[in-house]
């Protein structure tokens, strides 16, 4: 264990470090003053729970893109680097939190306790990043994109994801997009149990466990910047950036103005999954009950 918890323990990249994007016509906005922005402007906790935006403002690389872009499974992000490292670390607080008598009498050694806490997170956490797709209006975000971007906006933007260069920016992102979705699983457990007061031996929360994203967030951040200060006469890749942004902000700017993303409450995916936690002999304590 001790690899995982070294994993773990990384330092959070510090959020107030401005970040400016030099393409062509870029808004050029600064970290914090995005993050105010869709504070006031709507709920940035939603939008960041499901996965739509990134709790740091991802550059574009990192922007999960959904509706663009193939996305990840929860399976995907939990089978990487970070991932794993979440699940051992789960398994882990399931065997503290489990009743010993009940695990001997059913069989259940530690092994297959993490085997269980892996197919939990992944079959939730796969209901976390499904949600928006039941609730966001696809022809609303298309039409404010078109509004903002251009009436071919949308075609021009699918068109430059099949550029190499595009491709490879993306690709130098995934690290970043895979753990934070990482993180999104396990905050949102932890505010599910929250808000059913229970609580588990320990929290999995990377916030609560200040030990956030791997550094390699920050690192594929960083790199996905360079590619494109050092690409700047590729066409095709600084457009691909400035439609990326333009169309984040459609989305924000979709789900704003969405009655039903308001009533949404994104830890509720994970309704049920403290009925399977007892059946595993794993029953979350009631907060304040020691």
């Amino acid at each position: 264990m001790a690899g995982a918890f070294e994993l773990l323990r990384e330092k959070r990249p510090a959020l107030d470090k401005p970040i400016w994007l030099n393409a062509p016509g870029f808004r050029r906005v600064t970290m914090r003053r995005r993050r105010c922005w869709r504070r006031v402007g709507f709920g940035l906790v939603l939008a960041i729970a499901w996965g739509l935006i990134g709790a740091e403002r991802a550059r574009a690389g990192s922007l999960l893109l959904w509706g663009v872009f193939p996305p990840h499974t929860a399976r995907e992000a939990l089978a990487d680097g970070y991932g794993r490292a979440i699940v051992k670390e789960f398994g882990t607080i399931l065997l503290a939190s489990a009743d010993k008598a009940c695990l001997d009498a059913r069989g259940i050694d530690a092994a297959r306790l993490e085997t269980l806490g892996a197919d939990l997170l992944a079959r939730y956490g796969q209901k976390l990043v499904d949600m928006p797709s039941s609730i966001v209006d696809n022809e609303t975000v298309a039409a404010e994109f078109a509004r903002v971007a251009g009436p071919n906006a949308m075609a021009e933007l699918r068109r430059l994801t099949t550029a190499p260069s595009v491709q490879t920016y993306r690709e130098r992102g995934r690290p970043a997009r895979l753990d934070r979705m990482v993180d999104r699983i396990a905050e949102n457990l932890e505010r599910f149990l929250l808000l059913q007061r229970r609580s588990l031996a320990r929290s999995l929360s990377p916030l609560i466990l200040a030990s956030p994203q791997l550094s390699r967030i920050e690192a594929a951040d960083a790199a996905a910047d360079r590619f494109v200060r050092q690409n700047k006469a590729d066409r095709k890749l600084q457009r691909f950036v400035v439609l990326a942004d333009q169309w984040d902000a459609a989305m924000l700017d979709a789900m704003r103005n969405n009655p039903a993303v308001l009533r949404a409450i994104a830890p509720n995916a994970f309704k049920g999954i403290e009925d399977e936690l007892e059946a595993a002999c794993v029953k979350p304590e009631s907060v304040g009950s020691k």
